[in-house]
């Protein structure tokens, strides 16, 4: 009818959603208003009803009132090939971060881990791994990659077994080690692994008369475990295969 006014809003970035702050009353439709007026942010076209949210950047894009919404977006996982030598023991330990390849979340990643990541003469050859990337919002995503094991270019050490004994084996709350007399005061660093190649015990141990008593092991989940023993000379190096039952 003559002479009925419409509101109209401007619509200054042009998205065809309005700002309800800014109006106009007219007859007709002028140049740059708009009949919406849900526009949040009316100084930037990428802001407004229809915006896809963008996570973790404190903006509101989509005008739902939470500048983020919730997190459920997994972090995109990225891995790289890549080849390991064994050490002088003939084992390797691999870490996350050696096989990740730019692996990204817009909301930040928490933590990086990777399984297998303990190697020895027995992988020698191409194995696979499996990166899991966790980001700060505890969505998981997970990829593979490939670890090629070669055998230790250097050569292999010379193990101090003469009067050398470790039991029992199978053993449960104690492991002793019997070591010879030139060894005796020395401190012995003695670590355990798990078969994923997860350091369970790491213990600098003083040799009293003629022995490492190691005890901290009662917590250990039955099954097969890796003990490794050195002194600060490089002297003793063994590397023996144990079970707990």
């Amino acid at each position: 009818d003559e002479g009925v006014t419409t509101t109209y809003y401007a619509d200054a970035d042009n998205d065809g959603f309005g700002d309800n702050a800014s109006t106009l009353e007219a007859c007709a439709q002028p140049a740059g208003y708009v009949l919406d007026n849900s526009d949040c942010d009316d100084t930037d076209a990428n802001i407004n009803p229809n915006a896809v949210e963008i996570l973790c950047n404190g903006i509101d894009e989509n005008c739902n009132g939470m500048a983020d919404d919730a997190d459920i977006i997994a972090p995109i996982c990225n891995t790289q090939d890549i080849s390991i030598e064994l050490d002088g023991f003939g084992e390797a330990n691999l870490v996350a971060a050696q096989v990740d390849n730019g692996s990204i979340d817009n909301c930040g990643i928490a933590s990086l881990s990777v399984s297998p990541n303990y190697f020895n003469s027995s992988n020698v050859g191409e194995n696979t791994v499996t990166l899991t990337v966790t980001d700060n919002n505890g969505n998981v995503s997970s990829c593979d990659a490939i670890v090629t094991i070669t055998e230790t270019t250097l050569g292999e050490p010379e193990l101090e077994i003469e009067h050398t004994n470790i039991y029992p084996n199978p053993f449960n709350d104690m492991i002793y080690v019997d070591l010879p007399s030139k060894f005796e005061g020395d401190k012995i660093t003695v670590q355990i692994f798990d078969l994923n190649g997860r350091l369970v015990l790491n213990e600098l141990l003083i040799v009293n008369s003629g022995k490492l008593q190691i005890r901290s092991i009662s917590n250990l989940e039955q099954g097969p475990y890796f003990l490794k023993l050195r002194d600060n000379s490089n002297q003793l190096r063994i590397f023996e295969k144990l079970i707990k039952y």
